[in-house]
């Protein structure tokens, strides 16, 4: 199945899709910038590996306009064997790396922005086996919004699947 997800268009709309979601709103082989633009910022950074795009554009959004184009132009293939497949936690954690980054420069309250990732990464660590850790994810993404049910469940699946429930919920007997 091809589908071909909709992107904000505006530059507030993806600096605000950047900031809340799990990804980034520009698809990186589409993405065209001035090459001046880029040599100025620095380019990557390897202290965001695995978010170097998410990174770049957030630093891109503040000193420029950002778009995207209303028309699909590139299609790819998302499948398991894709190099971000096996590095999907290193790449929520540094998603949150990156958020903060990005918060602390803005000047931005970070709780606000980073509850998507941190639920994200608890539900990761949760099915890894690692409760403590998922568990510490939950409430930091209940800390950041207590007012979403979603934060409050998945501190109780943490703690059910992790301490109460140890084997896993969908493994037939």
């Amino acid at each position: 199945t091809v589908s071909h997800p909709r992107r904000p268009t505006s530059s507030d709309a993806i600096q605000a899709y950047c900031l809340t979601k799990n990804g980034a709103a520009i698809c990186h082989p589409s993405l065209f910038a001035r090459g001046q633009a880029l040599r100025d910022l620095g380019g990557y950074r390897e202290r965001f590996r695995y978010t170097e795009d998410l990174d770049l554009y957030l630093r891109l959004g503040e000193v420029g306009q950002l778009g995207n184009l209303d028309e699909v132009l590139l299609d790819y293939r998302v499948h398991p064997g894709m190099t971000s497949t096996p590095y999907n936690v290193e790449q929520t954690l540094a998603g949150i790396r990156t958020i903060e980054d990005a918060c602390r420069r803005r000047r931005l309250k970070r709780r606000r922005y980073l509850a998507g990732r941190l639920h994200k990464a608890s539900w990761q660590f949760t099915d890894l086996r690692r409760p403590v850790v998922g568990l510490g994810y939950a409430c930091r993404a209940f800390w950041a919004d207590p007012l979403r049910l979603r934060n409050a469940t998945i501190v109780l699946r943490s703690l059910l699947r992790g301490f109460v429930w140890p084997k896993r919920l969908d493994a037939k007997p």
